[in-house]
């Protein structure tokens, strides 16, 4: 047998344990978030919106088919990837940074959802903020790297635009992590923030009232 098809029959098992205890996580993430579920104790009418049309939202796009064809599924599971797509489908941004090393999936998912959305990427923070300097402005922030995320994200809020969403993976990866995320979305340009478990997400349109969720997805 040729080495490469071998290394590519080994490496099965493990990909597959890796999503069964991904799996095994989301179960228990439900289960212990279930108080905080389809717009439980929710009163403000964006928050309210955003969970039940865009969060919750189970409709079929018809992009979801294509996309699903042409998708490597090397960093997110497809449920999140399409998520990403509502959401810039909400926003509509103009403008989109991916920053991380594996990010060509989420690019397409968002840039399906808003075709007059530019995407950037960049595979290291250094690279991130070279792109948000040239870009001038960000609308949509994706961000999946093992770099500390407090310095990255305080450095690319001048960039932020008035209806930014910025979108951080893995804010539980760590508890390191998730006490950043915490410290950093108390900055005060930051109005709504969603803690979704994997996802996090952080809203600045100034007419918000500065508001924390946590969201059972």
């Amino acid at each position: 047998m040729e080495k490469g098809k071998e290394c590519e029959l080994n490496c099965l098992p493990s990909r597959y344990m890796q999503r069964f205890i991904y799996y095994l996580q989301r179960i228990g993430v439900w289960c212990r978030r279930v108080r905080q579920r389809r717009g439980y104790n929710i009163h403000s009418p964006f928050a309210f919106q955003l969970v039940k049309g865009v969060i919750y939202q189970r409709g079929c796009y018809y992009a979801y088919e294509e996309l699903h064809q042409t998708r490597k599924g090397q960093a997110l599971p497809e449920r999140d990837d399409r998520l990403l797509f509502r959401l810039a489908n909400d926003n509509q941004p103009r403008t989109a940074l991916f920053v991380g090393p594996d990010t060509l999936d989420e690019q397409r998912y968002v840039a399906a959802a808003c075709q007059k959305c530019t995407c950037h990427c960049a595979t290291t923070s250094e690279e991130a903020l070279q792109q948000a300097h040239q870009m001038g402005h960000i609308d949509f922030l994706f961000l999946n790297t093992s770099d500390p995320i407090a310095p990255l994200l305080d450095a690319l809020l001048p960039y932020a635009g008035s209806r930014a969403l910025f979108i951080t993976y893995g804010i539980h990866r760590s508890r390191s992590t998730l006490q950043a995320w915490r410290e950093w979305r108390k900055t005060e340009s930051v109005r709504v923030t969603f803690d979704l478990y994997w996802l996090g997400l952080a809203y600045f349109e100034a007419r918000l009232n500065k508001q924390d969720y946590t969201i059972n997805y």
